[in-house]
């Protein structure tokens, strides 16, 4: 439903990120709260993406972008006697993405559609009844859950921050001594152990292991991203390199 006239403007970045914006949960009765922004600017809080998109396309803000602000990587090589210890670590920062786990599976009627329902962590809380302040999601039995779109595609609630900090490789190896060499006539022996992706330290807002997580099949994500939630595969190699 969005238009190249709406979507974009003279000047912004083509990868800005525009939503209704989320605002919390009603303490009283669980509902989501938006912003609708009215004909004359003025802000409305409604309970539901519907009421949201009464003002027409007023209501969908920027969110940010998937383009990150900066971005960039560095490494490190130690040796010491036959040993070369080796890291890669890359990082990227400011950007957002749609966050299809919370799109896809944070909702009470995933199981009819064939779905697991993904359980929720410590940063997820789920309104609990009257007087819940400290929910930040809406009312997880409301029958209404889906119409009232917190987890919908338009809220903002989705568009998450997906910076990170990833040990992308790192690498050990041993480069046996001249005296090996000579007695097996051999010219160069290296022993070596290398692993990929075995860390990320991403945002604690994230609902995903991993914010480059992979895409299985033809999955959608938006901007890359977490795909079904998943991380990207951690590998482990060991191998030998032998010259004649």
């Amino acid at each position: 439903g969005f238009t190249n006239a709406y979507y974009r403007n003279l000047g912004e970045d083509i990868n800005v990120l525009k939503a209704i914006r989320y605002v919390g949960v009603n303490a009283d009765n669980g509902r989501p709260l938006f912003e609708r922004i009215n004909a004359d600017k003025s802000v409305t809080i409604v309970d539901s993406i519907p009421l949201a998109k009464a003002s027409n396309l007023l209501s969908y803000q920027v969110m940010g972008s998937a383009t990150p602000k900066f971005f960039g990587g560095f490494s490190s090589t130690l040796q010491y006697g036959g040993f070369t210890l080796s890291m890669l670590f890359n990082y990227s920062y400011g950007n957002r993405i749609m966050n299809n786990a919370l799109r896809n599976f944070m909702s009470p009627t995933t199981w009819q559609q064939g779905f697991n329902t993904a359980a929720p962590t410590a940063n997820q809380r789920f309104w609990q009844g009257p007087g819940d302040t400290n929910a930040n999601f809406p009312n997880w039995y409301d029958p209404a859950f889906a119409q009232r779109g917190g987890t919908n595609i338009n809220s903002s609630l989705i568009y998450q921050d997906a910076s990170y900090l990833r040990l992308r490789n790192i690498r050990l190896a041993y480069d046996f001594n001249r005296d090996l060499l000579s007695k097996l006539k051999l010219s160069a022996l290296t022993a070596y152990v290398s692993a990929d992706n075995l860390f990320v330290i991403k945002s604690s807002e994230l609902y995903a292991s991993d914010p480059e997580g992979a895409t299985i099949g033809l999955t959608s994500n938006s901007y890359a991203g977490t795909g079904i939630y998943s991380a990207m595969p951690r590998r482990l190699i060991f191998g030998i390199n032998v010259s004649f």
